[in-house]
């Protein structure tokens, strides 16, 4: 029915269909093998999915109710994501400059 990236819109999403009369479940998918409790709540995972789900007689009902909702703003959580490729970039040549030093010295002693 409805596929987000975290908990609390899952929740949400299943409170508003139970609200209207519509019986309403949460599913964790973690793609990652990671339990439930370590995909955090407020925080948005790559490798998980919380899937709303519902009976397939009100799934008609339940798609005009969660098409009212007003669309996400993913520019929220922007800031993160650089946040996290920078601090992926240092540790990849935090790495790699020893290794690229180490084989400059080696290709010295050939030549």
């Amino acid at each position: 029915m409805l596929y987000v990236d975290n908990e609390v819109e899952a929740e949400l999403a299943r409170g508003l269909l139970e609200n209207e009369g519509i019986a309403a479940q949460v599913r964790f998918t973690a793609r990652a093998g990671y339990p439930r409790y370590a995909a955090g709540a407020a925080v948005r995972a790559p490798l998980t999915t919380f899937e709303v789900q519902v009976a397939e007689d009100d799934a008609a009902e339940a798609r005009r109710l969660l098409a009212t909702l007003e669309p996400r703003h993913e520019s929220t959580g922007l800031w993160r994501r650089w946040v996290m490729r920078v601090f992926a970039i240092l540790v990849v040549a935090s790495i790699l400059a020893p290794l690229l030093v180490a084989a400059a010295r080696q290709l010295g002693v050939l030549f």
